[in-house]
C-alpha cells in the first residue's frame, strides 16, 4: 500500500510541475514578452517616428524659407514665419543642441542680397546634422 501511495504522490507532483510549467510557458511568458516589446520596441519606434516628423517639418520650413528668400526685397509670408518658428521649437525639443544651433544659424543669415553659397552651406549643415541624429545617411 505504501508503494502505491508513493506512486500517486509522484504522479501528483509530476502533474503539478507540468501544470506550473504550462502556466509559466503558456500564460506568463507571452505577457512578459508583450510588456518588453512595448517598453523596448514600440516606444523606441514611436520616438523615432516623432523625430522623423519633426525633421520633415523642419525641411518643409526650410524650403518655404528659401522660396521666400528668392524674392527681392526679401519678405517672408506669415505661413513661412509660423512654420519656421514651429520647426525651431520642435528641433530644440527633439534634437541635440548642435542641430538646433545649426538651424538657428541658418535662419539668422543676412538675406538682404538673397540666397548665397553661405546660406546653402548652413542649410546643408542643419539638414545633415538632424539626419545624422536620425540615423539617415545623405552623404555620398
Amino acid at each position: 500500500m505504501l508503494v502505491g501511495q508513493s506512486r500517486e504522490i509522484l504522479a501528483m507532483e509530476t502533474f503539478l510541475v507540468a501544470l506550473g510549467s504550462s502556466f509559466l510557458g503558456g500564460i506568463l511568458s507571452p505577457l512578459v514578452l508583450a510588456w518588453l516589446q512595448h517598453r523596448l520596441i514600440w516606444r523606441t519606434q514611436k520616438t523615432a517616428e516623432a523625430r522623423k516628423t519633426v525633421f520633415d517639418e523642419a525641411v518643409n520650413a526650410i524650403g518655404m524659407f528659401e522660396a521666400d528668400a528668392q524674392k527681392q526685397p526679401v519678405t517672408f509670408r506669415q505661413e513661412t514665419t509660423d512654420r519656421m518658428q514651429k520647426a525651431l521649437a520642435l528641433v530644440e525639443a527633439c534634437f541635440s543642441p548642435e542641430a538646433f544651433n545649426a538651424l538657428t544659424q541658418y535662419t539668422k543669415r543676412d538675406l538682404s542680397k538673397g540666397p548665397s553659397a553661405e546660406l546653402n552651406r548652413l542649410r546643408t549643415t542643419a539638414i545633415k546634422t538632424m539626419a545624422t541624429e536620425l540615423g539617415l545617411n545623405f552623404s555620398g
